[in-house]
């Protein structure tokens, strides 16, 4: 089992003919010395809310601890997120947005 905690995070939903999945889009800043990655979690299975953040358990297993105030993406992330709509229904799911 993975664990993660990302620097920015929102939750999407993607459509694939019919079917719906949840998703976490996640990025890590890299600092000056490296460069900024992101990750897609497989999908959600389970949601926990604590008073400062969720935890997202998913299919394969990864645990996703997100910050309610990291909530949102970077630059990056944006770009990540319109090629994914070019490929099939992408929505972000604002119920998780406590900003």
């Amino acid at each position: 089992m993975s664990e993660y905690t990302p620097d920015c995070w929102v939750v999407i939903e993607i459509d694939y003919d019919g079917d719906k999945f949840q998703k976490i889009l996640s990025s890590w800043y890299g600092g000056w010395a490296g460069s900024d990655s992101w990750r897609l979690s497989s999908g959600i299975t389970e949601v926990e809310e604590l008073e400062d953040s969720f935890v997202f358990k998913n299919e394969s297993g990864s645990v996703y601890t997100c910050y309610k105030g990291r909530y949102g993406m970077s630059a990056y992330t944006m770009a990540v997120l319109e090629d994914f709509k070019k490929q099939a229904p992408v929505t972000i799911v604002e119920k998780y947005d406590q900003n």
